[in-house]
């Protein structure tokens, strides 16, 4: 669920505003035979200057693995792919520079097939659209004024990172979205639950419907992993409350801001899964829309066979249309030096 190492951190000094964003816990090794049938499909890509040093000479790394198809494919087919989809949504791990290179990549290319798409973004929430919008009046080019608006370094990883995704969205004149929950209500649903806000807004977001069992369990889980094992199972659980209420925020801001040419969603990966997340709610309120996910996932040592990848996830199967192998930023300990986020 969360990215393991970034968000475990940010879950601890925001409670849960970050939770399911990222990339989890790299899977097992794979069997020599599932190694040699995963890289034999397509030549080893030259390098690409990226930012990442980790695993930089693994043999998945710049491939992509179209899920749907159970095929490589390649940067062309993805770009034709991606080019006629009305809500594209673009899976990170927050802190890989990379990610952000590759989410301003499509981004582009949307725009050079005469696309223009809104652009939401998970990093800012709907009470902060103000924030933006002056920042963009005042400053139509440059984009560096959204992220001293947003204090972004103080809350996200550096805004140097994700600087290209605001590039290309000011240079094209595409409307930048800010897509989350207000901090106020998100931290409320984690202590209180969707009792504690005003009934309008829980109707809203769905959470007057039961969350499937199997879904709460498997977020419970997730959530207790992120956390290094030391978040109560009590606490865990109403934390759920306010992952869903993010999925459903992120899903509305979208399709309320889309316009003909669609919309495209910057967020963490846990976000675009298909089993569950904006995907599910996607296909529930706007059937008729076509969707695509594309998850830029670190490789890990030794495991060269795609779907073992959907085991960062619990899962058996890919959980998303497409994955982007990159290297990997950091291999520190995430849990080492980690406490739990106080919870009553």
């Amino acid at each position: 669920m969360g990215d393991v190492h970034a968000s475990r951190l940010r879950l601890a000094a925001f409670t849960v505003l970050a939770v399911g964003c990222g990339s989890a816990p790299p899977p097992p090794p794979s069997s020599p035979a599932h190694r040699a049938e995963a890289v034999s499909a397509t030549p080893t890509p030259e390098p690409s200057g990226w930012a990442s040093a980790i695993l930089v000479d693994h043999p998945l790394v710049g491939r992509i693995w179209d899920a749907r198809a159970a095929r490589w494919t390649n940067e062309a087919e993805l770009r034709e792919a991606l080019s006629s989809v009305y809500f594209v949504m673009l899976g990170e791990k927050h802190d890989n520079p990379d990610h952000h290179r590759l989410q301003a990549e499509i981004l582009g290319w949307l725009v050079a097939a005469g696309r223009h798409p809104v652009v939401a973004i998970e990093m800012a929430a709907e009470d902060q659209q103000a924030l933006i919008d002056s920042a963009v009046t005042d400053s139509p080019r440059d984009p560096d004024p959204i992220g001293r608006a947003l204090d972004w370094d103080a809350r996200w990883p550096t805004w140097s990172a994700y600087r290209p995704i605001f590039a290309t969205a000011l240079t094209a004149q595409l409307r930048i979205v800010a897509a989350n929950l207000p901090e106020d209500q998100v931290r409320t649903l984690a202590r209180q639950g969707p009792g504690a806000i005003d009934a309008a807004v829980v109707a809203r977001l769905g959470l007057d419907r039961p969350i499937r069992p199997e879904v709460r369990s498997d977020m419970i889980h997730e959530l207790m992993e992120v956390h290094c094992g030391m978040l109560p199972e009590h606490v865990a659980d109403r934390m759920v409350i306010a992952q869903v209420a993010r999925d459903a925020q992120l899903t509305l801001r979208m399709i309320e801001a889309a316009d003909a040419d669609g919309a495209v969603l910057i967020t963490g990966a846990g976000h675009v899964r298909n089993d569950r997340a904006v995907p599910e709610r996607l296909r529930e309120l706007k059937p008729d829309r076509t969707r695509a996910s594309v998850a830029f996932m670190e490789v890990a040592a030794g495991v060269t066979e795609p779907a073992a990848y959907a085991e960062r996830y619990g899962a058996t199967e890919l959980l998303f249309d497409y994955l982007w192998f990159t290297p990997v930023i950091t291999d520190d300990d995430p849990c080492a030096d980690f406490h739990p986020p106080t919870g009553r």
